[in-house]
């Protein structure tokens, strides 16, 4: 049982129900935003209406149903809490996929308006008593025209609609955009459709079971048996595939990303869910759809796009995974290898002298942490990535008798040259440096590429992309900023070198990077002194660095070991520091590799999981969280495979 408080500093509890073609974001017992899609605008939101006073949420799994029930308190004195008055509501969500409809049940004596908030794009057409085949039912009609725009300088190419069915105690005040709920039973159901007729036979088939509800109390019916816990841990990632194919990246970027796609894969397959994996796969192939950094779920191309070296390399690694745990034959098969070709010939055109370019949509240029000067210099995380990529690709083609390319000899001497160059290009200080400089001088720069512009995010413009051309100071920008020639250029160190520890970790966990390796447990030691001290700084911590440490932890455990075994300095140190700061006690005898890791990983582990969200990572505890998405896909992956 948990409980939520409406005054507090903490957010309410997000999670996410999805069927593939209606996606529906809960913040609590709101619904913070309903789309009739994926990749589609925000059509509406429901939350409860209080006047403005305190209230809680209670929220409990039920014992006899999969679904969980919320319990509402309210009073309207914050400061005399035993005031409270209970809220005689309780409130079940049944997703239904057949019919791809959502169900909110209520059921109980306490009334209690519902705001529901229609953006200004929609149309809404309020029917009462509508004739749905055999039953009526007050209806309101959502139309999101098409052509509108919405996140990030999309539109969406059709005209969505959505219904939302009142029954039972609920009546509609368009005027104010509020539902009465006037106690006894009640149902509210969104149903998205394409077709008209499809529509009123779902929707009849649906009002007949909503009927078949109104008999017994709404918790008590459609019992299962209880998922287990896998299922449970998976449930977001499953609610956040279309029916495409396609992962949503997070709520606030209703889109597939190519860098979640190691992660996701690996998921997947770990969780037994190899048919969903495939799906996503056969997404991205389909048009060569990885050459973007992010495309949209609904199908619809999103225009031409100049091929991504990040994206290239996260869709071979994971494909390639795929096909080594799964070996698919027949034509999913077939598509899949040729998709996987084609993205080794075209990473392999993006090296230079060993190294990768950052992708246009890196995280770090989205969160301000790195400028976007950086773009085409050499990334040290995107080159581990492409070297563990096209390493993997390899072996896989070996494995099989398979022949990876034409000019094979040829990239296997490009990579060979990529794992034998990584250290002089990124090692630095003893650290791994997100960017080399040198990769921008061994190129010429294109003159248009689709991206961000640089002076409108440092105006604090919502970072969408744009098609960029560049101006005589070495920026990309919009065409608006191109025309007006506004702003002056930055003065920028060409030599800077970038520190985070993301990029040891990325280095460490997919190449043989003993520099990167050796600052691991340095890293993991400023999360144990968190744990015993709150007000203990922690790194940089991007949306993934927590689960990257926890999985290098757990993954290279064995070549720690050894590193600490041979190192006794780098032993004794990081042994020290952990007794002077009372993180291990002090027993005279030096601590073995074994139980410092042992220790470092636990901590690790125990911060994560303090962080999440139930199953689900959010990233708003990182100041670097892009574009502040409360949730990710890829973190969430990377979340339950580390911590499994």
């Amino acid at each position: 049982m948990a409980i939520w408080f409406s005054n507090s500093t903490d957010s309410l509890p997000m999670r996410t129900m999805g069927n593939g073609m209606l996606s529906v974001w809960m913040e609590g017992v709101s619904l913070y935003s309903v789309r009739a899609g994926y990749t589609s605008p925000h059509v509406c939101s429901l939350s409860p209406d209080f006047g403005g006073g305190y209230y809680e949420l209670e929220t409990f799994p039920a014992t006899d149903s999969p679904v969980e029930r919320y319990r509402l308190f309210y009073s309207n004195d914050v400061l005399n809490l035993h005031t409270r008055t209970i809220c005689d509501l309780q409130i079940v969500d049944r997703l239904m996929t057949e019919d791809s409809a959502l169900i909110r049940s209520l059921d109980g004596s306490s009334s209690l308006d519902w705001r529901l908030n229609i953006p200004g794009y929609v149309k809404a057409v309020y029917h009462p008593s509508y004739r749905f085949g055999r039953n009526r039912a007050n209806a309101l009609f959502l139309t999101v025209p098409a052509g509108t725009p919405f996140e990030n300088n999309y539109a969406t190419m059709r005209e969505q609609n959505l219904v939302v069915i009142l029954w039972g105690s609920l009546n509609y005040n368009p005027a104010e955009q509020s539902v009465r709920y006037g106690g006894d039973l009640g149902a509210f159901c969104f149903l998205p459709f394409d077709d008209p007729v499809e529509m009123i036979h779902k929707a009849d088939r649906l009002l007949d079971q909503i009927y078949d509800f109104g008999m017994t109390p709404f918790y008590t019916v459609g019992v299962e048996k209880e998922p287990s816990q896998d299922h449970q841990r998976l449930a977001p990632i499953e609610a956040m595939q279309s029916r495409e194919g396609a992962v949503i990246a997070s709520h606030r970027e209703p889109f597939a990303c190519a860098a979640d796609l190691p992660a996701l894969t690996e998921l997947l397959l770990d969780r037994d869910r190899g048919d969903a994996a495939l799906r996503m796969l056969l997404y991205w192939t389909a048009e060569q759809r990885f050459i973007a950094p992010r495309v949209r779920c609904d199908g619809v191309e999103s225009g031409v796009a100049l091929p991504d070296a990040a994206s290239v390399a996260s869709y071979l690694l994971a494909a390639t995974r795929y096909m080594m745990r799964v070996s698919p034959t027949g034509k999913e098969g077939d598509l899949l290898f040729r998709g996987m070709r084609t993205a080794l010939s075209l990473l392999m055109k993006e090296f230079r002298e060993g190294m990768l370019p950052f992708s246009t949509r890196t995280g770090a240029f989205d969160a301000g942490l790195l400028g976007r000067e950086l773009l085409f210099q050499g990334s040290s995380e995107v080159t581990a990535l492409g070297i563990c990529a096209c390493k993997a690709f390899f072996a896989y083609c070996q494995a099989v008798g398979k022949r990876a390319a034409k000019d094979a000899d040829g990239y296997r001497k490009t990579l060979i040259e990529a794992e034998t160059y990584f250290k002089k290009n990124y090692s630095h200080n003893g650290s791994i440096a997100r960017n080399a400089p040198r990769r921008e001088t061994l190129i010429r720069r294109p003159r248009f590429i689709r991206g961000v512009c640089t002076l409108c995010q440092r105006e604090g413009a919502y970072p969408f992309e744009d098609t960029l051309e560049l101006d005589k100071y070495g920026r990309y920008l919009c065409r608006r900023c191109f025309a007006t020639r506004r702003g002056t250029p930055e003065e920028t160190d060409p030599a800077k070198r970038e520190f985070s520890p993301r990029a040891d970790l990325m280095a460490a966990l997919m190449t043989d990077s003993k520099t990167a390796l050796a600052n691991v447990p340095t890293i993991a030691l400023a999360y144990a002194k968190r744990l015993q001290d709150p007000k203990a700084a922690l790194p940089l911590r991007e949306s993934d660095t927590d689960p990257l440490l926890l999985l290098t932890l757990k993954r290279k455990r064995s070549e720690l070991c050894a590193l600490l075994q041979a190192d006794e300095t780098a032993l004794a140190t990081l042994s020290e520091t952990a007794e002077a700061l009372g993180l291990v006690p002090r027993t005279g005898v030096r601590i073995t590799p074994e139980d410092l890791l042992d220790y470092l990983t636990d901590s690790v582990r125990t911060i994560l999981e303090r962080e999440a969200e139930g199953d689900t990572l959010p990233a708003l505890f990182c100041d670097t969280a892009p574009l502040g998405a409360r949730h990710t896909a890829g973190a969430t992956a990377l979340y339950l495979l580390a911590t499994k």
